[in-house]
């Protein structure tokens, strides 16, 4: 009788053994299944979304996103903070058709960040070539290019640090004037122009 009491006991054992590995294993599942169904719903509810002119946008870690004709369009700035500037700019893809562009700025006016922004987001048709508009001894080695420069086969963009701030196009020269965040701004809004929001 001894080995059967062993038996029984080995088996009870066992059992509580494997009920307890099961609890462990459901309490685990339990608890990412709560964690996944909470960043869910936490997710749904920290999205900012914005529609301007029928176009949604939502706010991701890099700026603001929406689609037009099944096209991308990224912004900086939510598109409602760009309503109220205006900029008379038409035919601005001119500036597509010409055989080389260039990108004019100085580097003291320290709008890198403002031609970056530019460039990335604006879908030129080629990079466009490193200038200044200003014959300076930091600009050296780059070819000196200004609106003078510009016609139906050269595109002159130029960045230009200023108090005042204002983007203006005369031909194939596109000029953006003024501090990092407003140029930053006024190409968001010149990105809306160029895709008809």
């Amino acid at each position: 009788m001894k080995p059967v009491i062993e038996e029984e006991k080995k088996e009870s054992f066992f059992n509580k053994k494997k009920i307890f590995v099961i609890g462990i294993g459901i309490f685990i599942i339990g608890i990412m299944v709560l964690s996944v169904l909470d960043l869910s719903i936490n997710n749904s509810q920290q999205t900012e979304k914005v529609t301007y002119k029928g176009i949604n946008f939502v706010k991701t870690n890099n700026g603001w996103l929406g689609y037009k004709d099944d096209k991308p369009v990224y912004l900086v700035y939510s598109p409602l903070e760009t309503a109220n500037i205006t900029m008379n700019i038409n035919n601005i893809e001119l500036l597509s058709l010409t055989s080389k562009n260039y990108l004019s700025s100085l580097p003291e006016d320290g709008l890198n960040e403002a031609i970056s922004s530019f460039i990335n987001r604006a879908r030129l048709q080629r990079t466009p070539v490193s200038a200044c508009y200003e014959d300076i001894k930091s600009c050296a080695d780059l070819p000196i290019k200004t609106c003078e420069d510009a016609d139906i086969s050269t595109g002159v963009i130029i960045f230009k640090y200023s108090n005042e701030t204002k983007v203006t196009l005369a031909g194939t020269c596109l000029t953006f004037e003024g501090e990092i965040s407003d140029l930053i701004k006024y190409t968001d809004k010149l990105i809306l122009n160029i895709d008809g929001v």
